[in-house]
């Protein structure tokens, strides 16, 4: 799907004509273009979705290190939105020390390999369910912009979380189980 088609889609979900292009300057595809990027790589964050699930084998490692607890700091890949492992281990497990600071990753290793989540711009990439979601999630985010009945909101957020619970399993039996555990339990495993 093009990003006008999914424009139409969104514009479609809250009673709105359709538009030719989402770069024309209409009204309707100014409000979808002041949404767009915000709305995507808040989805893009929100769960570990396979298609824009990255890997970096070898982060650049930056000349200054870091001045605090950390001994090395390495650049980000630009795309990253949101870091899934560090050095195979998975981020939030409590079983790695590091810490994400602006567009570096601190930590006391001497090399660093992350699986990550990026920052995919490119429609055609999306996974058919996401697409969905984000129809619906830009329509919410721009129906008060149409002056809409306030209560309109209502309906498009739970339609929200009913494609989302739909997307998110979808996405999920599509790759082995990923199990997070607390980290008082990762001393056992």
């Amino acid at each position: 799907m093009t990003e006008t088609e999914i424009a139409n889609l969104a514009l479609a979900h809250i009673g709105q004509g359709r538009i030719t292009d989402l770069q024309e300057q209409s009204v309707a595809a100014q409000h979808i273009r002041r949404v767009w990027t915000p709305t995507r790589e808040r989805l893009l964050r929100e769960h570990h979705w396979n298609f824009a699930s990255r890997t970096a084998s070898a982060l650049t490692r930056l000349a200054t290190d870091p001045p605090h607890t950390y001994a090395a700091a390495f650049q980000l890949p630009g795309d990253c939105l949101r870091v899934l492992t560090v050095n195979g281990i998975p981020a939030g497990t409590g079983r790695t020390s590091h810490a994400i600071e602006g567009r570096k990753l601190l930590t006391n290793q001497t090399e660093a390999k992350i699986e990550y989540i990026a920052n995919v711009e490119t429609c055609s990439e999306w996974d058919a369910s996401f697409v969905d979601l984000f129809a619906i999630e830009v329509a919410a985010a721009v129906a008060p912009s149409f002056r809409l009945d306030p209560s309109a909101a209502g309906p498009l957020l739970q339609l929200a979380e009913r494609s989302r619970a739909r997307a998110m399993e979808a996405d999920a039996v599509e790759t082995k189980p990923r199990i997070t555990l607390p980290s008082d339990l990762c001393e056992y495993w």
